[in-house]
């Protein structure tokens, strides 16, 4: 999976994103303890999202963080009125989700 299929996951709805990543689970990360504990209940959805943070390079994921924010800046600006555009920092403490999270650390994986 490249970068590009990844960072599309962000356009999809929660229902697509939530079968997207079950689907990405099972066929790609069985092995790893963490996405088995997810997929068995034993950690939440931001658990996940955390440990896969913190399991690539800082420096790598901030600038996949990056590209995750400019997708929902895309998203705002075409679906809701711009006044509701906020500048990175807000938009990490007000609006990034876990599957943000996600995206940006499978980005710096295969980055």
């Amino acid at each position: 999976m490249n970068k590009q299929e990844i960072l599309d996951v962000l356009d999809m709805s929660e229902e697509g994103q939530a079968s997207w990543l079950c689907s990405y689970i099972y066929h790609n990360k069985k092995g790893e303890e963490y996405w088995h504990n997810f997929l068995n209940r034993h950690i939440s959805l931001a658990d996940l999202a955390f440990r896969l943070r913190d399991a690539v390079n800082p420096e790598v994921y901030c600038g996949t963080l990056i590209l995750a924010y400019q997708n929902w800046k895309e998203r705002i600006t075409r679906d809701q009125p711009k006044d509701k555009l906020v500048a990175f920092d807000c938009w990490i403490l007000v609006y990034m989700t876990p599957i943000d999270m996600i995206v940006a650390a499978l980005i710096a994986k295969v980055t």
